[in-house]
């Protein structure tokens, strides 16, 4: 499915004539966006995982496919995941935390839908992974036994594919103001045999039309 979705991108330039694509360009509004976000992993089967607050930035483009209906891509830099308690502390066993940091590039392709006055979007999107590492650590009794800091890249996929739905108010014509939250459908870790971890990701920011 993945595969056919990309082929479709890569085929769209070549089946719209030179004329179609400039009256698209000439037609659409561009902008750009930043925020925070509040990202974590959730886990299967359960285990604690610490949230982690990072920026976002990136920029728009917003077509009107038909009154009242925007089709609206999107290019962001995010920074990601989690602090994962994968075994807690008893009697006899240490602490093993797992701080992750994944840095992605988002294309969230959203639809969006003005109601009473609030602009609802929803869609699919897609992740590639730029980096991947973590710090690995061990604590004993309220003591750093063991501490590491690994490139993680091959246990994390490249491609995180996930669906978003979210809402935007409009302060002025130009300037909005956003919460966005999306799930990964897919798992993030290449391995699944003993967890399965899955994106959750609320944005919150706000969003400047140039054009």
């Amino acid at each position: 499915m993945k595969r056919l979705l990309i082929l479709i991108a890569l085929a769209l330039p070549a089946v719209m004539s030179a004329q179609d694509l400039k009256s698209v360009l000439e037609n659409s509004s561009f902008g750009v966006r930043g925020g925070l976000t509040i990202s974590d992993y959730i886990p299967f089967p359960s285990h604690r995982v610490d949230p982690r607050i990072m920026p976002f930035a990136g920029g728009f483009a917003e077509y009107e496919v038909k009154e009242g209906i925007i089709f609206r891509p999107e290019l962001l830099l995010m920074f990601i995941g989690g602090k994962q308690h994968t075994f807690l502390p008893n009697t006899t066993n240490p602490e093993y935390l797992s701080d992750e940091r994944l840095t992605y590039i988002y294309l969230p392709l959203n639809v969006k839908y003005r109601w009473k006055g609030v602009d609802l979007m929803a869609g699919p999107q897609f992740g590639f992974r730029l980096s991947a590492e973590y710090t690995n650590t061990i604590v004993d009794n309220g003591t750093v036994t063991y501490e590491t800091v690994e490139d993680i890249s091959e246990h994390r996929r490249f491609v995180d594919f996930g669906i978003g739905i979210g809402a935007a108010y409009p302060l002025t014509e130009q300037i909005s103001a956003e919460l966005r939250y999306s799930y990964g459908l897919t798992t993030i870790n290449n391995f699944t045999t003993t967890v399965k971890l899955h994106t959750s990701i609320l944005q919150a920011g706000i969003s400047f039309k140039i054009k």
